[in-house]
């Protein structure tokens, strides 16, 4: 059947049967804050997310604490997106770094790491961050009402891992410009 997992502010998680429409089971997160779960990439575990970068990873089965980990250079978020390959997780981090108030950047993180792999600057206030459902962009959507999207991973470091592959190849100068060798 299809479940669901959903986290609530009482410190619970919940695994709900959507057939049947009711909770299967709860376990408490452990976090002192509110948090996201989801099930993780490996179909047999749930992942949480604690809005100040605490992880915690649970066997669905049995119920029994996996990991506790943490998101490296994590500071505070209230809103996590995982890419649907369920390899990274996107999140809306609030600095409070600025004299102005606080200024927003969106980080991506490695799920199983904790490694934060790319850092989105962003000028305005972002309200949501998403993967697109194929996990090819990223969307961020800001609090006067614009979209912006990214691509994911970025364009140059795909550019980058081409040129590395390509740079030995006996290539014509035309198609060393298709690669963007040139």
């Amino acid at each position: 059947g299809e479940f669901l997992v959903s986290s609530y502010s009482n410190g619970l998680i919940a695994i709900w049967d959507m057939e049947k429409k009711e909770i299967l089971e709860t376990i408490e997160n452990g976090f002192n804050d509110d948090c996201s779960a989801f099930f993780s990439h490996i179909s047999n575990r749930i992942t949480a997310i604690s809005s100040h970068g605490q992880t915690r990873t649970w066997d669905i089965h049995t119920g029994r604490l996996l990991s506790i980990g943490r998101l490296n250079n994590f500071t505070y978020s209230v809103e996590f997106e995982i890419s649907p390959d369920k390899k990274f997780v996107l999140v809306n981090d609030y600095l409070s770094n600025d004299a102005k108030g606080s200024k927003r950047t969106c980080k991506v993180y490695d799920i199983n790491t904790g490694e934060s792999k790319y850092n989105i600057p962003y000028n305005k206030d972002v309200s949501h961050v998403r993967f697109s459902s194929d996990g090819k962009s990223i969307i961020l959507s800001s609090e006067d009402g614009t979209l912006t999207v990214w691509d994911f991973p970025p364009l140059q470091e795909l550019i980058d891992q081409t040129r590395e592959r390509f740079k030995d190849w006996p290539l014509t100068s035309e198609e060393r410009r298709m690669y963007y060798l040139e």
